[in-house]
């Protein structure tokens, strides 16, 4: 038998390795991120330290942003929504999006960034769609966001009838923000919009 032929394909590993460590990079950052504006609580604290504590650090309500979409859809037609965004002439370098849907009435498609690089993960719980994008370490430019297309999903309709698709502010501990180059966070005006599914 010859030993070439038993070797694992190593170029596969290697490209499967890289994107393995952008992704824990990009996770990392984000976090960093995140603790560094307060986002986490710390492990410990005074009772001094608790009554000098800002309320800023939950974020500043600044910027918007909006759902878009056809006013109406056909049942197993699938529907793109998008979010424009506002930042109010600040460099984002992530956000989270919070979508409320009826999952009885909509089967989630596809979620991508519209934002040149930026990287989206999405996860859903119950009737929530929860979509965090990052700026890839490697982007050189750090938009500001004007009316600018962030995000974009598709639902497909299941069945007939008049349905609310809302972007939310909070939801738990989650919620709909975003975070400017200087690691404040900003939280956002939200709507939402009905579908008659025809």
């Amino acid at each position: 038998m010859d030993p070439m032929q038993e070797q694992p394909p190593v170029k596969k590993n290697f490209h499967r390795s890289l994107l393995v460590v952008l992704v824990v990079i990009a996770a990392v950052e984000f976090l960093l991120l995140m603790n560094k504006n307060g986002q986490f609580p710390p492990a410990a604290s005074t009772k001094q330290e608790a009554e000098v504590e800002s309320p800023l650090q939950e974020g500043v309500m600044e910027g918007v942003f909006s759902l878009k979409a056809d006013k109406v859809a056909t049942v197993g037609a699938p529907l793109t929504f998008t979010v424009a965004a506002d930042s109010n002439k600040r460099k984002v370098v992530g956000f989270d999006t919070i979508v409320e849907y009826d999952e009885t009435a909509f089967t989630l498609g596809s979620v991508r960034s519209s934002l040149k690089g930026f990287t989206a993960t999405s996860s859903t719980r119950k009737k929530y769609l929860e979509v965090t994008s990052i700026k890839e370490p490697q982007e050189a430019v750090t938009p500001v966001l004007k009316n600018t297309e962030v995000l974009s999903f598709t639902l497909t309709p299941r069945k007939v009838g008049n349905y609310k698709v809302n972007l939310v502010d909070r939801v738990g501990e989650s919620s709909t923000k975003y975070i400017d180059s200087e690691t404040q966070v900003y939280l956002p005006k939200v709507n939402g919009v009905t579908v008659t599914v025809k």
